[in-house]
């Protein structure tokens, strides 16, 4: 449950279809986040789901990826 506004939502987001990823894609854009950068356990279903939907910026995430937020 979001208590305030967030910015960035980074993991392993344990979902499983496309659907799924639209749906939350279009919460994080109406809760106002500007990134979401899916990591293991986020298949590429989903992934795609989110990039449809999500209107802030989406990048591929892994082991040793560097973020400056």
């Amino acid at each position: 449950m979001l208590r305030g506004p967030g910015h960035a939502l980074i993991g392993g987001l344990h979902i499983h279809s496309y659907h799924e990823g639209l749906r939350l894609g279009r919460f994080l854009s109406g809760a106002g986040f500007k990134l979401v950068c899916p990591c293991h356990c986020t298949g590429p279903e989903v992934k795609r789901g989110i990039i449809e939907a999500f209107t802030g910026t989406t990048l591929q995430c892994g082991v040793g990826r560097r973020l400056e937020l």
